[in-house]
């Protein structure tokens, strides 16, 4: 099929049938719906098997769910459907439509690029490192910069283990359970990545373990901080706006603002959806041109629906 140029933006989907990418080496299934875990699973076996792939291609999954109280069933499922080394796993809560309890997102490595378990946690396939979401090992106890400290450490060990570096980080997705916390994580966060650092997107969430307060999952890819530009309109002392790694570009979050920066009450709706995506399709065409590109979450580069 023709290239397209997509938003598969990280939002549930209302149809029962999730929308399939692939790039040259991925396949990305937006998030599938069910009442409950093991429905949930089923209909990810399902998109899977049409996209011809199986359980064991998977490399990173994205599970959300609406309560805590889910976590004992949706083990015991998830053993069931990868019996062998796990993908990377990030479990976030989140308000579902309809009367879902239960969402997973996934990127599968397309057959024939050759994957490897990293300490059972993360996954590198073709050069790519997809970290879990990692929160601190005491996370009931400790101020956001210890926490987050302590997910970065996390973080160095997976990274060294693969052969990675900081450097080679091209998106991070911090996930924060208090938005008064984020001086607090940037304090920690900055130093372990120097620049030019990662692109990186920050979300409120709730806490998946009580007294959580930071959640870190990031993706990484092997040699990408080699030549990275920086400067001004590049990069802000936290976040590249923007890194390509091979032909993806990795994008950081971006919200609608005024022209000084504010983000008022009254830009709302259409308004601040257009000036939002202003500043991301700009962005992405001053780094890989205005062809059609395609955007998969926060990665642009040539993919086909499946």
């Amino acid at each position: 099929m023709n290239l397209l140029g997509l938003l598969l933006v990280t939002m549930l989907p209302a149809a029962p049938r999730p929308a399939v990418f692939q790039t040259e080496q991925f396949v990305y299934v937006s998030a599938v719906e069910g009442r409950d875990v093991r429905t949930a699973l089923q209909r990810l076996r399902q998109s899977l098997k049409a996209a011809r792939l199986a359980p064991a291609d998977v490399v990173s999954v994205t599970v959300y769910r609406t309560d805590r109280e889910q976590g004992t069933s949706f083990e015991k499922e998830w053993r069931s459907l990868f019996k062998g080394d796990p993908p990377a796993q990030t479990e976030l809560l989140a308000t579902l439509t309809g009367d879902a309890r239960v969402a997973v997102s996934t990127v599968a490595a397309r057959r024939g690029v050759a994957k490897r378990s990293i300490q059972g946690r993360a996954v590198e396939a073709g050069g790519t490192l997809f970290l879990p979401g990692l929160i601190a090992r005491s996370a009931a106890s400790g101020t956001i910069e210890e926490q987050t400290l302590d997910v970065m450490r996390q973080q160095e060990e997976l990274l060294q283990a693969a052969g990675f570096s900081f450097a080679d980080l091209v998106v991070a997705r911090i996930y924060l359970s208090e938005p008064s916390d984020y001086s607090g994580l940037n304090e920690g966060y900055r130093k372990f990545v120097t620049a030019p650092p990662p692109a990186r997107a920050t979300v409120h969430v709730s806490p998946v373990v009580p007294g959580q307060r930071i959640q870190i999952q990031s993706v990484a890819v092997k040699g990408s901080g080699i030549e990275r530009p920086s400067g001004p309109g590049i990069t802000s002392p936290i976040h590249s706006y923007s890194v390509k790694a091979g032909r993806l570009l990795y994008i950081t979050g971006m919200t609608g603002r005024r022209s000084d920066g504010l983000f008022p009450k009254d830009l709302a709706g259409p308004t601040a959806s257009q000036t939002w995506w202003r500043r991301w399709y700009g962005s992405a065409t001053r780094m890989i041109g205005p062809a059609s590109p395609a955007c998969i979450s926060s990665e642009w580069g040539s993919a086909r629906r499946l």
